[in-house]
């Protein structure tokens, strides 16, 4: 008896995470949507790209895309890309030469490790939402991610002046958002 409870209870707890799972599907460049091809063909050649795939996850649907290149006779990622249904791109990594990092930044590095030795340098571009409003009577002000991250900003001060971003090497820089279509 004690079996089937036990049974049921497990069964309930994991039944939902079953439909929390993102499933992948390997898909053509032809077969998305044309918002999704028109962004894409702006940002890479469709003869580099080597991988596409249809991620849904809880409803969500967003494309990733993978361009390479050959170099030394080695295949390198060149363009990483996540795009929205709609067009929009979510987040996209690129192959950067080191001296695209700004120079302030770049003798901070040199100053802290004065041997590094470079393998790779990416930059990476994350679309966000910026909310600001009300709750329970107090001003809140989010920097919302699509994958689910929220970061609660102080009030008063946009993403830019945000004082975690100022601390650099330190933490993780906030990394630039890709411009709004239209704009």
């Amino acid at each position: 008896m004690h079996y089937k409870k036990i049974g049921c209870i497990v069964f309930s707890l994991i039944s939902p995470l079953a439909f929390a799972v993102e499933q992948r599907a390997a898909i053509k460049f032809n077969a998305l949507p044309e918002a999704v091809r028109i962004t894409v063909s702006n940002s890479m050649a469709q003869d580099s790209i080597s991988n596409i795939e249809k991620v849904t996850d809880t409803g969500y649907v967003k494309f990733e895309i993978v361009s390479t290149k050959t170099v030394n006779n080695k295949t390198l990622i060149d363009t990483d890309m996540i795009v929205a249904a709609d067009g929009a791109i979510i987040k996209m990594t690129k192959e950067a030469p080191y001296f695209d990092i700004p120079f302030p930044v770049m003798n901070q590095l040199n100053q802290r490790y004065p041997n590094l030795k470079v393998d790779e340098v990416e930059s990476v571009q994350t679309r966000y939402f910026h909310l600001t409003g009300k709750n329970n009577g107090q001003s809140i002000n989010l920097k919302i991610f699509d994958d689910g991250e929220i970061q609660d900003l102080t009030v008063g001060q946009n993403s830019k002046n945000n004082s975690s971003s100022k601390q650099l090497l330190d933490q993780t820089v906030t990394a630039p958002t890709m411009p709004k279509q239209g704009e």
